[in-house]
């Protein structure tokens, strides 16, 4: 049997993501970017918004936060700057409540922000084909025509 993999250490994840969205901004304009991450992809997503901020890097048109697991040192720490997010989760799922916080702390920071939480949904939202599917592709692609600035 194989050794065990050890997993990288915080911020390697994060610094990927930093180098990746240097690059993607050297052949697009932050319009045409839409970031998105589901459960702690979520959270990297979030970190990669305040740290592209912090960096002074133009930041995407908007967030994609599927049912996120966020917030874990519970600092709230959210200012006016990032982009348009939409947070999905499900009555089912263990972090619905830190959905619901970043919601409210994104709209106290003036971020337009839109929760969509699903009935019956577990942490990971739905299964591949499941009838909300349709439907929650519906809203991000709702959210991404209405919410995002013009390229």
């Amino acid at each position: 049997m194989p050794p065990a993999r050890r997993p990288t250490p915080y911020p390697a994840a994060l610094d990927d993501c930093v180098t990746v969205c240097r690059a993607l901004l050297k052949e697009r304009s932050p319009q045409e970017i839409v970031v998105g991450g589901a459960s702690a992809g979520g959270n990297v997503v979030a970190a990669l918004l305040l740290r592209a901020r912090d960096e002074e890097l133009p930041l995407p048109a908007a967030a994609l936060l599927l049912s996120p697991e966020l917030d874990l040192t519970e600092s709230g720490d959210f200012s006016p700057g990032l982009p348009p997010t939409l947070l999905v989760s499900g009555t089912q799922d263990l972090f619905l409540s830190d959905a619901v916080r970043m919601h409210r702390a994104l709209r106290a920071a003036g971020i337009p922000a839109d929760l969509h939480v699903f009935e019956a949904a577990p942490h990971g939202l739905l299964p591949p084909g499941a009838p909300e599917d349709e439907q929650l592709l519906q809203e991000i692609h709702h959210f991404i025509e209405t919410d995002c600035p013009a390229p």
